[in-house]
């Protein structure tokens, strides 16, 4: 089974890149229904184990956000982990690409408030087995605009220049060491070259 992980920062364009992938008939895109999130949870609390999950739930509550939110992030994140474990079960003689949205190489992009460089030490080994396209911002501008005509959960509790500042700090971390981490690493500037 071969998977594909893509990831940027908050409207860099992931969205635009999964709908076109989505209509190569070679692709399936990895399905996040209610059920099939708490089944990914539970692949990621057994895969994971206390001391890892204890980091996660950590850098979790550490974050600038309701209780309820800091939850959400943490199952979030261990659900990252149980989608790439589940996909390394699965067996390689498919030809089909799976593409996951915003996969563990995503992890980062949870933990504003943690070192981002100990986020990537973490999921250094994940990462080595992991295909990452990487969509790199069109600028803090651009993103900007992006953020304030759609949104995001992150601007009910930040403001909108420190969490755009925060990001752009968090890509730069993984433009750097993403490339001899990861499996596979690819960017691109610009969805329409995808």
């Amino acid at each position: 089974m071969n998977y594909l992980e893509i990831t940027g920062q908050p409207c860099a364009g992931k969205s635009t890149f999964v709908n076109r992938k989505e209509a190569d008939s070679e692709v399936s895109i990895l399905s996040h229904g209610h059920i099939k999130k708490i089944f990914y949870i539970l692949y990621g609390l057994y895969f994971l184990g206390f001391s890892r999950l204890k980091v996660l739930f950590f850098w979790s509550m550490d974050e600038n956000a309701p209780i309820f939110f800091r939850i959400n992030i943490f199952y979030n994140a261990v659900s990252k982990f149980g989608i790439f474990f589940y996909l390394q079960s699965l067996s390689n003689d498919s030809q089909q690409e799976i593409l996951v949205d915003e996969g563990l190489s995503h992890l980062p992009f949870l933990f504003l408030n943690s070192d981002t460089v100990k986020v990537i030490e973490f999921i250094s080994v994940e990462l080595q087995k992991t295909n990452v396209n990487y969509l790199i911002s069109p600028g803090l501008d651009l993103i900007e605009q992006r953020l304030l005509i759609r949104g995001h959960k992150r601007l009910k509790f930040l403001l909108l220049r420190s969490f755009v500042t925060r990001i752009n700090e968090i890509e730069s971390n993984l433009l750097r060491y993403y490339p001899n981490l990861c499996k596979q690493f690819k960017t691109f500037n610009d969805v329409t070259s995808i």
